[in-house]
């Protein structure tokens, strides 16, 4: 992250799982995204055609193509051929990104404990803030869900969804075969061949079967690997392809960075009372040493707060909020106007008391005061959201 400012370092530590710098055409994408929501461009509204875009950022078709494919996948538009097309913008549905995110949940074997958990922080998220679209969303995903845990549901091509809304490519028809099979009978750590073996097993060239590649990795389903026995490999499941998802959709809908700000800390209401009292000695020392680094400071960057929070975030072991919570805070910090780089102390210490409270108050293993833990930290968190302290 060298070089970057607070605001990118904070929108690549919520988004990415260790995946390698932007690619050219990822690059793209987001540029466009970015000019989407600066120019406040409505659904039905044409970008232009692929010359034209080529023309505008500076970059030879077959990448304006790729990212375009990209853009299509997260459900921003759609590539219409013809003199009176272009790529035409579209607005992505709550009810299709929620079962994409329900894919992903389910998959990676999501619990009714922590379904109530995101069914309890729903439930207080203002209905005060305007045009609120994350919780369309989140009721959408929560459905689902619960839907095909009742149903037996097994993991299928959920990630790539969003390909089925658009116009039926070859590349789009490659990749949701891979994913298919990726996620039905093939384990982590697979070889799916070379760009050379996939061509042929495809019938393609491999400007057709790149386009093909860089959805799967924009679904975060796969990786390129060089070098001599690599290839395509299929990655671990990750969250990032449905961060992205969902930021395309945050975009789609224009909500202020601000508000996406005060529902990030609404949604984390039980949080901080969720991460005391499950975690193990182990992890509420490292949790207390963390705090302590903060609280001796008479100011600190940022990203060292974030880094306190995503921590109390992965202790709460609830990952609907956590996914949500990454989203929001990568679309704050990517459309805000200006984020502070270093923060005084005093703006955290109301947050810095109720975990430090938390852990003096609630013994490890002790559930008798899970009640008492959850209001404190509810009024804390909701106090915050109205003072916008972070």
């Amino acid at each position: 992250m060298v070089g970057m400012n607070t605001a990118e370092r904070i929108y690549v530590a919520s988004t990415s799982d260790g995946e390698p710098g932007a690619r050219l055409t990822e690059g793209l994408a987001r540029r466009i995204e970015d000019d989407i929501a600066s120019l406040g461009l409505a659904p039905g509204a044409s970008l232009g055609s692929l010359r034209e875009l080529s023309e505008r950022y500076r970059v030879g078709r077959s990448v304006v193509r790729e990212a375009v494919g990209l853009l299509e996948r997260r459900g921003l538009g759609r590539l219409r051929p013809g003199p009176c097309g272009g790529f035409i913008l579209a607005r992505p549905r709550p009810e299709t990104i929620g079962a994409a995110l329900a894919d992903y949940f389910v998959s990676g074997g999501i619990t009714p404990r922590q379904i109530q958990d995101a069914r309890e922080a729903l439930a207080l998220v203002s209905p005060g803030i305007a045009n609120d679209p994350v919780s369309p969303l989140l009721v959408h995903c929560i459905q689902e869900v619960e839907s095909r845990l009742r149903s037996g549901w097994a993991p299928g091509s959920g990630d790539v969804v969003q390909l089925a809304s658009s116009a039926e490519t070859r590349a789009t028809s490659i990749a949701r075969r891979l994913a298919e099979e990726i996620q039905r009978t093939r384990p982590a750590g697979t070889r799916l061949g070379s760009e050379w073996d996939l061509c042929e097993r495809f019938g393609v060239s491999r400007l057709t079967l790149r386009q093909a590649i860089r959805l799967l990795q924009d679904s975060g389903l796969v990786e390129c690997r060089r070098g001599r026995g690599n290839g395509l490999v299929i990655r671990d499941r990750r969250a990032s392809g449905s961060i992205r998802l969902m930021l395309a959709y945050l975009i789609a809908e224009h909500i202020d960075p601000i508000a996406a700000g005060t529902t990030l800390l609404q949604l984390n209401a039980y949080v901080p009372a969720l991460a005391v009292s499950r975690a193990s000695v182990e992890q509420r020392q490292q949790l207390a040493t963390s705090l302590s680094r903060l609280e001796g400071c008479k100011s600190f960057d940022r990203c060292d707060l974030l880094g306190l929070v995503h921590l109390v975030s992965r202790l709460a072991e609830s990952p609907v909020i956590d996914l949500f919570s990454r989203c929001l805070a990568a679309y704050e910090a990517r459309f805000r106007a200006s984020l502070a780089e270093r923060l005084p102390a005093a703006t955290q210490a109301q947050y810095f008391r109720l975990v430090r409270r938390l852990l003096d108050r609630m013994p490890p293993g002790d559930p008798s005061a899970i009640a008492w833990a959850r209001q404190e930290s509810a009024e804390c968190m909701i106090q915050m959201s109205l003072q916008r302290p972070i």
